[in-house]
C-alpha cells in the first residue's frame, strides 16, 4: 500500500513537471507580448512584465493585412478539415467494413505515403498549380493540404470504425437502413471521439503549415497567417512585440476549436451502444 502511494505521488509530480515544461513556452510568449519595446530589447528578461501594455496588439489589429491573412488561414484550414473528415469517413467505412483483396496493401500504402518529405513535393506542386493558373489561390492550398492530411485521417478513422461492433450496424441494416444511413446514424455518432481527434489533427496541420504556403503564395491575396507572421521579421530590424502579439493571436483559433471539441474525448467510443 505504501509503495503504491509513493509510486502515485511520483507519477503526479512527473505529470506536473511535464505540464509545466509544456506550458512554459506558451506562458512566456503571452507575457512577452504584453511587454513594451524597452523590456523586450533588454538583456535582462523577466518572467513578469514591469508594466503591462497592449500596444503590440493595437499595432497588429491596425494592420489590415493581418485580417486578410487570418481569414485566409481560417478558410483554408476549415475547408481542409471538413473535406478531409467527410471523404475520410467514407473511405474509412469501406476499409473497416469490407474485406477485399489488397486491403492490407492499401492500408500500408497509406502509411508509406506519409514517409515522403514535403520538400520533395514542392517543385512538382508549384509547376502543376502554376500551369493550371491556380498559383497564389486558396483552392490550391486546400487541395495540397488535403493530399497531405487525408491519408492519415483515413487511417485514424479506420481504427475507430473497426472498434464499433458490427452487430450494431447489422441491426440497423435489418431495420431498413442502407449503408449510407448506417454511416450517418450509427458509425459517425459512435465515432465522435475519433472524428474530433482527426478534425483537430487536420486543422492544426493546415493552420500551422508554413513552407507550402510560403512557396504557393506570392501576395496577400492568399497568404496565410504563418507566412504573414514570418514576414514581420525584418533583415535589419524587427518589432518583436508585434511578432509576439501576432503569434498569440494565431493560437486562439486552435484553442477555441479544441474547447468545443474536447468534450467528445471524455465520452466512451461505444458507451451504452450495446446492452448486455
Amino acid at each position: 500500500m505504501v509503495e503504491r502511494r509513493v509510486y502515485g505521488l511520483i507519477s503526479v509530480i512527473c505529470m506536473i513537471f511535464l505540464l509545466l515544461f509544456a506550458l512554459f513556452p506558451v506562458y512566456y510568449l503571452i507575457v512577452s507580448s504584453l511587454k513594451n519595446s524597452v523590456e523586450l530589447n533588454s538583456l535582462h528578461q523577466t518572467l513578469w512584465p514591469h508594466q503591462f501594455t497592449l500596444v503590440n496588439y493595437a499595432k497588429g489589429f491596425a494592420n489590415e493585412n493581418l485580417y486578410r491573412a487570418l481569414s485566409n488561414s481560417l478558410i483554408v484550414s476549415l475547408a481542409t478539415t471538413v473535406v478531409a473528415v467527410a471523404v475520410g469517413s467514407l473511405a474509412a467505412m469501406g476499409l473497416a467494413r469490407f474485406f477485399f483483396k489488397g486491403r492490407s496493401f492499401l492500408l500500408n500504402g497509406i502509411l508509406v505515403s506519409q514517409l515522403f518529405p514535403i520538400i520533395v513535393l514542392l517543385v512538382p506542386l508549384f509547376v502543376v498549380w502554376y500551369q493550371l493558373h491556380l498559383y497564389n489561390t486558396r483552392i490550391s492550398l486546400v487541395i495540397t493540404y488535403l493530399a497531405l492530411t487525408l491519408p492519415l485521417s483515413v487511417w485514424l478513422l479506420v481504427g475507430y470504425f473497426s472498434r464499433i461492433p458490427v452487430d450494431i450496424e447489422e441491426q440497423a441494416l435489418i431495420d431498413g437502413c442502407n449503408r449510407f444511413q448506417s454511416l450517418t446514424r450509427i458509425l459517425l455518432p459512435l465515432s465522435l471521439p475519433g472524428i474530433a481527434s482527426t478534425s483537430i489533427y487536420v486543422f492544426i496541420q493546415a493552420w500551422g503549415e508554413y513552407i507550402i504556403a510560403l512557396i504557393m503564395t506570392s501576395s496577400d491575396r492568399a497568404r496565410t497567417l504563418p507566412v504573414f507572421l514570418a514576414l514581420q521579421i525584418g533583415q535589419h530590424s524587427t518589432d518583436w512585440g508585434l511578432v509576439l502579439a501576432i503569434a498569440v493571436i494565431s493560437l486562439l483559433p486552435t484553442l477555441i476549436l479544441f474547447y468545443f471539441i474536447q468534450r467528445f474525448y471524455a465520452s466512451s467510443l461505444t458507451s451504452g451502444a450495446v446492452k448486455g
